[in-house]
């Protein structure tokens, strides 16, 4: 019986636990002392992952709970942003997981990948685990590829030997042919599902950016990942359009050079700014090619985020403590107390977007609710917009801009009637994924 991305993943998870508990057990002790226990709890409080016993077996949940929300004071000296990145992303795969959410083999190789990074940044055994398990899945890949049809052996029938010795990473295993060429199967048929998810990449960009840029008579072009991401319809791919369009073959292919990389390691805000030098060989790009998308704009020279004579909303979230409680206390999920924390860290005022109350002062005691608009008709929720508005306008007179760290149904409406004001309105996360938010608020704080 075939294991399945979902075990796959199960597995990580259960590794990475393993992995976890003793080196967090260690540097609790170490920064705390006798009361390191003690402290754990109080971290898990407010939370459902709260143990009975302060040496209870704590699940992976738990434990990634902990290092993100004593990140500053235990993990910080020691690690960076990739490091912190990487716990708001596993987060995320075993919030999914947990759910039974579906697993591509690529989603399942990235869970891996990041669960295997973070062991190995603190130096756990189990780092070799995720790393079999990662090469035992990259060689099925080259299995699949290799037959046209469906994985049908297990992990555990792959020849570790084997897989490692001739392993090529499916994002490099290019046909030897020009990817915008047709591939021939060996029935001579054309079928683009043969081409790698690296080459689909790397020809949608050509096709889409970079000869229409080059047939304006643009000398650079500038390329953000998120954009490409979105357009090309693609789910949990930011690293593979990375590497597709940070790769020498790209350059080779497309008739570009990268003049400069910006953003983090891997996400929607990396930028890549190419140089366009002579086009390539015909038989190498295609002559007729879709619309543009438009170019997206540089990104911002600082990686700080600048409040500054701003305004700041956050919305509420689903999470909530049972009992009433100011309204900055009330709200428990990870993204609402890192906007919180990063905004109040900055000295910017700010006020509350809630479902339920309309627009609240961060003191202002407030009991729990289950109401949101996510669900709600646009008639209602014109209506809360107009009554948030009457509160958030005279608010607004000593202030320049607002910022919103606010989801797009609490935003939609509030927009254009502040701008109306002549205020400068931003949204910073717009177009990021939960993921992606929790990973940039890190960045940030």
């Amino acid at each position: 019986m075939s294991t399945s991305n979902h075990e796959r993943v199960g597995k990580a998870l259960g590794w990475l636990r393993d992995g976890l508990r003793p080196f967090i057990e260690r540097e609790f002790k170490a920064q705390f002392g006798k009361g390191w226990a003690e402290q754990i709890q109080d971290i898990l409080a407010d939370t459902r992952l709260r143990s009975e016993k302060a040496d209870a077996t704590y699940d992976v949940a738990a434990l990634l709970v902990i290092m993100d929300r004593s990140w500053g004071e235990v993990f910080r000296p020691r690690f960076g942003r990739a490091e912190r990145s990487l716990v708001n992303e596993l987060i995320d795969i075993r919030n999914r997981w947990a759910h039974q959410g579906h697993f591509s083999a690529d989603d399942a190789y990235r869970a891996l990948d990041t669960s295997g990074r973070l062991l190995a940044a603190i130096s756990a055994p189990e780092a070799n685990d995720v790393e079999t398990m990662k090469k035992a899945l990259r060689r099925l890949h080259l299995d699949e590829e290799e037959a046209g049809g469906e994985i049908q052996q297990p992990v555990a029938d792959v020849n570790q030997s084997e897989a490692t010795e001739n392993f090529r990473p499916r994002h490099e295993k290019i046909d030897s042919q020009s990817p915008t060429q047709p591939i021939e199967t060996s029935s001579k048929r054309t079928d683009r599902r043969d081409i790698g998810q690296a080459d689909r990449i790397r020809q949608f960009v050509i096709d889409r950016l970079v000869a229409p840029a080059r047939a304006a008579g643009h000398k650079e072009l500038t390329i953000r990942v998120g954009d490409i991401h979105k357009a090309m319809g693609l789910s949990s791919a930011m690293p593979a359009v990375c590497s597709a369009i940070g790769s020498r073959k790209f350059n080779d292919v497309a008739g570009v050079k990268v003049i400069e990389r910006k953003g983090p390691p891997n996400g929607a805000n990396v930028y890549f700014r190419f140089g366009l030098s002579a086009p390539p060989s015909s038989e190498r790009l295609t002559a007729s090619v879709p619309a543009p998308m438009p170019e997206p704009a540089a990104p911002r020279a600082s990686s700080t985020l600048d409040l500054s004579d701003a305004l700041v909303l956050i919305s509420c979230v689903k999470s909530k403590l049972p009992h009433a409680a100011p309204a900055r206390e009330l709200y428990t999920s990870p993204l609402f107390r890192k906007a919180r924390n990063l905004v109040e860290a900055s000295g910017a005022r700010w006020l509350l977007l809630s479902s339920q109350y309309g627009l609240v002062d961060p003191g202002e005691v407030i009991a729990p609710y289950d109401y949101t608009l996510n669900t709600l008709g646009v008639a209602v929720r014109k209506a809360w917009a107009a009554k948030v508005l009457e509160r958030l306008l005279p608010a607004t007179a000593n202030y320049r801009r607002v910022v919103f760290l606010a989801g797009a149904r609490y935003r939609e409406f509030l927009i254009e009637p502040l701008r109306r004001h002549g205020l400068v309105v931003e949204a910073p996360m717009e177009h990021l994924t939960r993921g992606e938010q929790l990973a940039w608020l890190s960045e940030e704080e």
